[in-house]
Formats: structure tokens, sequence, C-alpha cells
């Protein structure tokens, strides 16, 4: 894979979609889903964040406080220095956010997805520890 792309494999739709299922049998209803993992990328680990909001509350600023709240909270675990996001380059809501709460632009990266199809994401990252 060319250098500055970044693979979505199988394995990690398969999670979402385990945890899909297990939100669905919880009956578990929810606006926002805000998470952060840690990966493996160009040789070294890598903290990644994420979110997704329905719809019907986008635009009110429910995402904007859910990572305001998760960055507070990653700033207190010394282990995690760094946070990278990756949104689609065409997903201005989700660029706007990362620029107001203090991401600062890296470059854009080609996403494969399980299917093989590439998608333009921007590469933002955030220092959390100084």
């Amino acid at each position: 894979m060319p250098r500055g792309e970044r693979s979505r494999k199988s394995t990690e739709n398969w999670e979402w979609s385990f945890f899909s299922a297990l939100l669905k049998r919880w009956n578990v209803k929810f606006s926002v889903l805000i998470g952060y993992w840690l990966h493996e990328g160009q040789g070294k680990p890598i903290w990644e964040t994420g979110w997704s909001v329905l719809p019907e509350v986008q635009g009110q600023g429910v995402a904007q406080a859910g990572v305001q709240a998760l960055l507070k909270q990653l700033r207190t675990m010394p282990d995690v220095p760094t946070l990278h996001a990756w949104p689609n380059a065409q997903n201005v809501a989700s660029n706007r956010l990362c620029r107001a709460l203090g991401f600062s632009l890296l470059t854009e990266v080609q996403f494969e997805d399980p299917e093989g199809h590439l998608t333009p994401c921007n590469d933002w990252i955030i220092r959390l520890q100084s």
C-alpha cells in the first residue's frame, strides 16, 4: 500500500457490525457515537477518534460537546500523547469540527474500505500532552 494510505480492513467492519448488533439487542438508542482506539499505522501505534451523528441532531453542537469531553478526559491520560481524526475530505461539518477543537491538518490521505474503494480523507492531529 502506498505511503499515506491506511487500510480499513474487514476486521474493523466486523467489530463495528458486532457493536451495532449489541446496541440493537440491548435496545440502546443514541444520537451520537464518539470513540477512540489504538491501531498500528506507518509502523507505530496511533490513537484515533471518530464520531457519527444521526441526521436529526446534526448541527446542534452535540458532536462538538462530546468530542470536547473526550479530549478533556484524554488529556488526563499520559499514555495518549496525540490523537488523530480522519474525516472524509468532503465532510465539511467534521472537518470544521476538527479545526474548531484545535486539531491541525496534516495532509489528505486515501483510505481503503473493505471492498477496496479509496476515499479521500483529511488527517487531523491534536497534541494532548505537552
